[in-house]
């Protein structure tokens, strides 16, 4: 039984894609440079409004992209699957913007802390390095699909600490971790 062998240039990318990152302080304007790709030419854009304030911005209402507000954190990998892969795709969505980060974070991460705290019967337990495991792992699917199955342009917003902890955050660079 031979193995066929594969040529690794035919790996090259096909698709010119951004996913990039945009942090900053509340009121910076990052939701409007994610609702920006709408203008970009890259196809409809489908907006993950997890701060549900989309409706803020121009276009929102269907007419340039879809702001879909996520009530819940944990409706987030479901809209994300529903988008690439259920009635979603019929949209011909060629961008997402996910808004915001720290607000999806914190709250499932508050939802991890309330859960150890009333299964603990102790206001001050903390989830352990399993649970905080279990949580990453949700986490770094909603980036791989968004950031990589989607094979589309991503803008995902993220909130800088508050003032004076800016040198205290560990990731500097600018980069989405896993």
């Amino acid at each position: 039984m031979s193995k066929t062998r594969i040529n690794p240039l035919s790996r090259r990318p096909r698709k010119q894609r951004l996913v990039v990152a945009v942090r900053g302080a509340a009121g910076s304007g990052k939701s409007v440079f994610a609702s920006s790709l709408a203008d970009a030419g890259l196809g409809r854009l489908c907006f993950f409004d997890v701060e549900r304030k989309a409706r803020l911005l121009p276009g929102s209402d269907g007419t340039k992209y879809d702001a879909i507000e996520i009530q819940h954190p944990d409706e987030l990998p479901e809209f994300i699957d529903w988008a690439l892969e259920g009635e979603g795709r019929e949209q011909g969505y060629g961008c997402y913007a996910l808004d915001s980060w720290a607000m999806y974070f914190g709250r499932k991460h508050r939802d991890t802390v309330q859960a150890v705290r009333e299964r603990n019967d102790d206001p001050t337990a903390v989830p352990n390095a399993e649970e905080l495991s279990n949580d990453q792992m949700i986490f770094q699917e909603v980036l791989r699909r968004l950031c990589i199955d989607s094979g589309a342009c991503v803008v995902i917003t993220d909130q800088i600490g508050a003032k004076g902890k800016e040198e205290r955050e560990e990731n500097e660079m600018g980069q989405v971790l896993p």
